[in-house]
């Protein structure tokens, strides 16, 4: 996982990497809601590890310190699905660049100094 996001720091820079942006974020997108996803059942293997004969238990019972660990990883399961959201968003917006790239090109040449 680490290394891929180091690839994809080091290579997402490049103006060469637009055309594969909507793959590559779908991509993206498809990690952070398996990280959610992830991160979530981390919370519930917190409140499975406190109970007693492997039943969970309600997280109000839970230690405080279990509470706190629960909630934190919830929040993180919860940003992670906001920035899936977030990384759809910019998916639909790279397709939508992409899908009409002359359009661009003659809005910024018509922009420009000394075009009639």
């Amino acid at each position: 996982m680490q290394r891929a996001a180091e690839a994809l720091r080091e290579h997402a820079g490049s103006a060469h990497a637009v055309p594969t942006m909507p793959v590559t974020l779908s991509h993206v997108e498809e990690t952070l809601d398996l990280l959610a996803a992830g991160i979530q059942r981390m919370a519930h293997a917190v409140t499975d590890w406190c109970g007693e004969d492997d039943q969970s238990i309600d997280e109000e019972a839970l230690p405080p310190e279990a509470r706190a660990l629960c909630w934190h990883l919830g929040t993180t399961a919860k940003a992670l699905r906001a920035s899936r959201e977030a990384c759809s968003t910019s998916g639909d917006w790279s397709r939508r660049l992409l899908a009409e790239p002359l359009q661009a090109d003659e809005a910024s040449n018509a922009n420009s100094p000394g075009q009639a």
